[in-house]
C-alpha cells in the first residue's frame, strides 16, 4: 500500500519538481562553496603580490641606501647608514635582510677584530659597539617589544 503510493509518487510530476529543487539546492551550495575558495585564493594571491611589491621597494631602498654609504662625501654615508638602520628595523626587513645590513656596515665601519676578540682598533672598537647596537635592535624585533 505505502509502496505502491511511493511508487506512484515518483512516477508524478511533484515528485520531479522536488528533485529539481534538491537538485538546485546542491547546485547552489557547489558553486557558493567554489565561488568562496575563489574570494579566499584571491585575496592570498593579492596578499602575495603586494608583499613581494613591498619586498622589492625594500631592496631597492636597501640598494640605494646602501650605495649612499660608498660615497666620498660623509654627510651622504651618515645618511645611508642612517637609512638603512631604519630598513633594519622595517617589517618588511626578515632575519636575513637584517643580518645583510649588519654585515655591510659592520665591514664599513670598522676593522675586524683580533682572535681573542678584543678590538685591535678605535675603530674595531666602534664596530663591536655597532654589532650589539644591531643584536639588541634584533632581539627586541623578535621580542616585539619595537
Amino acid at each position: 500500500m505505502v509502496w505502491d503510493w511511493l511508487g506512484e509518487w515518483a512516477q508524478s510530476p511533484g515528485f520531479g519538481g522536488l528533485a529539481a529543487v534538491v537538485a538546485a539546492v546542491i547546485a547552489y551550495r557547489a558553486a557558493r562553496k567554489a565561488a568562496d575558495t575563489q574570494r579566499t585564493n584571491a585575496a592570498k594571491d593579492r596578499e602575495q603580490r603586494e608583499r613581494a611589491e613591498r619586498k622589492n621597494q625594500w631592496w631597492a631602498r636597501a640598494q640605494w641606501a646602501l650605495d649612499l654609504t660608498l660615497s666620498p662625501d660623509t654627510e651622504t654615508r651618515t645618511v645611508g647608514y642612517d637609512m638603512l638602520d631604519a630598513l633594519a628595523g622595517s617589517e618588511w626587513a626578515d632575519q636575513h635582510e637584517a643580518d645583510l645590513i649588519a654585515a655591510a656596515t659592520d665591514r664599513a665601519l670598522g676593522a675586524p677584530v683580533d682572535e681573542d676578540g678584543t678590538a685591535s682598533t678605535p675603530a674595531a672598537s666602534q664596530r663591536t659597539l655597532w654589532s650589539r647596537q644591531k643584536e639588541w635592535w634584533r632581539w627586541l624585533r623578535a621580542t616585539g617589544s619595537r
